[in-house]
């Protein structure tokens, strides 16, 4: 307990008086030796430097000569008032010098102020308090956080808290005195920490830092100590993840996993990758095991690092959120089953949409209907799955496609991160720390690489999301050379150049792939796999078996075009896409217009006033207008792209 803040008035000193009081001099007046911190009577030694060889009364308390310095005979560690007491036992009442009984059982000691940061703008401080109930407790003490707006109800959030300590009995302005007085009496040795609510990259004061989250929700969650560790070890431990994968999505896959704590940097360098990474192969290829261990690489708990594609809306939203600047893997998107495939379906085009815009939509708080919610994301997010999902244009280009094979991952590579998560956790511990103390340079130095990296990767597709996707990736690429450099690894033997070369490879791979999501060329395809292969999409061979037989035949061959009756080609492009649990609602004057402009099919294009003539009227039979293909066009365009599935 600290001395009451009192001073000692010099000419009393220079006297030598032997009877004089201490007394507090005004602001501004002559004072001698600040008493105000003095240590516990104890300590006498320490007193020697700072009160001379004199007696004196301090609150009533004797002072007396004791080897050349001043010792209180009694200083209580407890408060005291004219209206309470604080004892071992509790807080007592006192009134005209006498204890009248406890007004609690339990007393308070303020350790520490805690801010909570939401944000860069929002936070909220919490005074952490240590209760003292012997009474029920013994000598254990027990701790609470209370807003600091809320310190003079404290009582009532122990109370709430504890039903063991008893509610004070005294008049609301006492127990104001007493937690006044008590917050006097610790306020020097409070402590101040500051903790962030969610985990990831915070900037407070003017400091950016890493922080492992504060919510509830990351109560499995470690991020390690690793400042007494080998750099290097850590490094090569970490970069044999590379070993786990025989082709270019490995080294896609490590880059990706290193995003999540770089973008915070990268994009004050205006540098960005706000696309959706997509995990695609057969049941059986490692690809949900292989993202489960680069995924959410801090929660302990590995059963439950990753979600499944159908758990709730609600739920992927709030994993996505929670988990700003980590990489969060959705597994298992499918269209085999049609009820799952619909919902995973709607969870992707949701979750794609959101990662692009860096928002979920705005939702209105149905208790409250004054009060909108959007939630920011920053979690770069990874999809598993066994089969290409229809999306929409928009977002299958915010989409990184990996195809996984039987050849893409080595199972007993992987079973050394399987069984020994803490050489990831500490391998992006290290990187983290490289980033708190290099990001400011990275980021300045990003926004150049990531200009002369789109000059180039423009040569390679022409795509403005792809040819952003690949820079990113090229921008990472570099930091983690620097991160190498910084653990003392100067040679990947050749690693940078291999990575280069898959990030070429795979992005033009993904913007060949993506023009198979145009609608006209999913029409088509979807004609040229189902034609004349039941008895009720059959082609004649020519016009005149085609008039013979309509109702057998949906159309006919003519020299190098294929005319369709188009209401029935369209059945057939519905049916198709459905039997996948996927729904075509493209519209049929968009499709003929599509067809037309890209060269597949006859007709005429609206000029000149005239409006646009999308179907050909038949030579023969009933003469109706049908749709007419190209089939030179079409085989062109599908043998280039060598596809095998749309």
């Amino acid at each position: 307990m600290n001395l009451p803040k009192t001073t000692l008035i010099p000419e009393y000193l220079e006297s030598g008086n032997s009877d004089f009081e201490i007394v507090k001099i005004e602001e501004g007046g002559e004072t001698c030796k600040d008493i105000q911190s003095l240590p516990l009577v104890e300590n006498i030694e320490l007193y020697k430097s700072y009160i001379p060889a004199m007696s004196a009364k301090l609150n009533n308390e004797n002072w007396q000569y004791y080897n050349i310095c001043l010792v209180a005979q009694s200083i209580s560690k407890f408060l005291v008032s004219n209206n309470f007491k604080e004892s071992e036992q509790g807080l007592s009442i006192i009134k005209n010098g006498e204890d009248k009984g406890f007004i609690t059982n339990a007393t308070i000691r303020v350790i520490a102020l805690k801010e909570i940061w939401f944000s860069e703008t929002v936070s909220e401080a919490y005074y952490v308090c240590s209760i003292k109930c012997s009474e029920a407790w013994g000598d254990v003490e027990r701790e609470i956080e209370v807003p600091q707006n809320s310190y003079k109800e404290i009582y009532n959030f122990i109370c709430k808290k504890y039903s063991e300590v008893q509610k004070p009995i005294a008049k609301p302005e006492t127990v104001e005195e007493y937690l006044t007085k008590l917050f006097q009496r610790d306020f020097d040795n409070i402590t101040k920490e500051i903790v962030a609510d969610k985990i990831g990259w915070l900037e407070v004061a003017g400091e950016i830092k890493f922080y492992d989250g504060y919510n509830d929700f990351y109560k499995n969650y470690d991020i390690p100590d690793i400042t007494s560790n080998n750099k290097a070890m850590l490094f090569r431990d970490g970069f044999s993840f590379l070993e786990v994968g025989n082709d270019e999505v490995i080294k896609i896959l490590w880059l990706v996993a290193h995003l999540p704590y770089t973008l915070f940097w990268l994009r004050k360098g205006n540098v960005d990758f706000r696309s959706v990474v997509f995990l695609q192969g057969a049941t059986g290829l490692l690809k949900t095991a292989v993202a489960n261990v680069i995924s959410n690489v801090f929660n302990k708990d590995r059963h439950n690092a990753i979600m499944r594609m159908t758990s709730t809306k609600a739920s992927i939203q709030k994993n996505i959120v929670m988990l700003q600047d980590q990489l969060v893997c959705l597994d298992d998107f499918s269209n085999t089953e049609i009820s799952s495939g619909k919902k995973a379906l709607e969870h992707a085009e949701d979750v794609i949409r959101a990662v692009g815009d860096g928002i979920f939509p705005l939702k209105m708080n149905v208790s409250d209907f004054s009060k909108l919610q959007q939630e920011t994301v920053r979690s770069v997010v990874i999809l598993t799955g066994e089969e290409a999902f229809s999306l929409g244009r928009s977002s299958y280009l915010r989409t990184l496609i990996l195809p996984i094979t039987k050849e893409t991952f080595n199972g007993d590579k992987l079973t050394k991160f399987q069984e020994n998560s803490e050489i990831l956790r500490r391998y992006f511990a290290l990187y983290i720390s490289f980033l708190e103390q290099y990001g400011t340079i990275l980021a300045n130095e990003a926004s150049l690489i990531f200009k002369e990296a789109r000059k180039y990767y423009a040569n390679i597709t022409e795509l403005a999301r792809f040819i952003d996707m690949a820079s990113a990736l090229k921008v990472q690429l570099d930091i983690v050379t620097k991160f190498a450099g910084y653990c003392g690894i100067s040679d990947l033997n050749g690693v940078v150049e291999s990575i280069l070369k898959a990030i070429e490879f795979i992005i033009a791979k993904n913007s060949q792939s993506s023009d198979m999501q145009k609608p006209e060329l999913r029409f088509v395809y979807a004609l040229m796999q189902t034609l004349d292969t039941t008895v009720y999409n059959q082609i004649a061979n020519d016009e005149l078996s085609y008039i013979k037989n309509e109702k057998i035949f949906v159309g006919f061959k003519e020299d190098e075009h294929l005319w369709l009756r188009f209401e029935d080609a369209m059945q057939i492009v519905r049916n198709y896409y459905a039997k996948q649990g996927q729904q075509w609602l493209v519209q049929p004057m968009s499709i003929k217009k599509m067809l037309l402009e890209r060269g597949f099919s006859e007709g005429k294009l609206a000029e000149n006033g005239k409006s646009a003539e999308y179907l050909v009227r038949a030579k023969k039979g009933s003469r109706k207008r049908m749709l007419v293909l190209k089939m030179s066009a079409i085989e062109a365009f599908l043998n280039d792209l060598n596809m095998e599935e749309v």
